[in-house]
């Protein structure tokens, strides 16, 4: 029997899940083609038909986390909501999807990996880098208009604001790479504690 397109992207859809499953047991450097196949209960000739390497597969993995993230972001600055608010919920979504997406620490691990495995995603490393760029360009300017609209006090740099937002998140996501904590029920108060000091009417000193 033939095989539809709608075959093949199951088919592409079962190897990801798969890949990302033994990724974050064995670690990329260690994880073959074949763990995967194994995994997947797919032939390894499978998964060549739909991705040609280890990193090739890999890649894909890593647009559909970003492609994830990216869409939780636009989905909060395209609302009606002010600045602050939707710059709060866009932090309030992406932690929660950073606690609820366990298997997705993988992907965080293997760019933190070894000099050999990071000059081998050196691709990746660099799609990374623009999605962070975007980030903070997205952030830099709903902290300008946070502070046009008077949520966020007069004096506050929005270039340092959104550098110290940026690391803030990051430093969460590094810190569950070594412990693996739930953020369930602390994300409100991580966001609180996060914009103390930025928000109009609160003295930083």
């Amino acid at each position: 029997m033939k095989k539809t397109r709608a075959d093949a992207l199951r088919t592409r859809r079962q190897i990801l899940n798969a890949a990302l499953k033994v990724f974050g047991l064995k670690g990329y450097a260690a994880t073959t083609l074949n763990d995967i196949a194994r995994q997947a209960g797919l032939t390894r000739g499978a998964i060549y038909w739909h991705f040609e390497n280890k990193r090739k597969l890999y890649e894909a993995l890593l647009k559909d986390y970003y492609r994830t993230i990216e869409e939780k972001i636009k989905t909060e600055i395209t609302s009606s909501k002010t600045p602050l608010i939707q710059l709060k919920d866009g932090i309030f979504k992406l932690l929660n999807f950073f606690s609820d997406h366990q298997d997705y620490r993988t992907i965080e691990e293997a760019l933190l990996g070894s000099p050999q495995v990071q000059q081998e995603l050196a691709g990746v490393l660099d799609k990374q880098k623009q999605l962070f760029g975007q980030i903070y360009v997205q952030t830099r300017a709903l902290i300008k208009a946070a502070i046009d609209n008077g949520e966020i006090r007069k004096g506050v740099d929005p270039d340092i604001a959104a550098s110290a937002i940026i690391s803030y998140v990051n430093g969460i996501k590094l810190t569950r790479l070594h412990n693996p904590l739930s953020l369930n029920n602390m994300v409100d108060q991580l966001i609180d504690l996060m914009f103390k000091g930025m928000e109009k009417g609160i003295d930083p000193r």
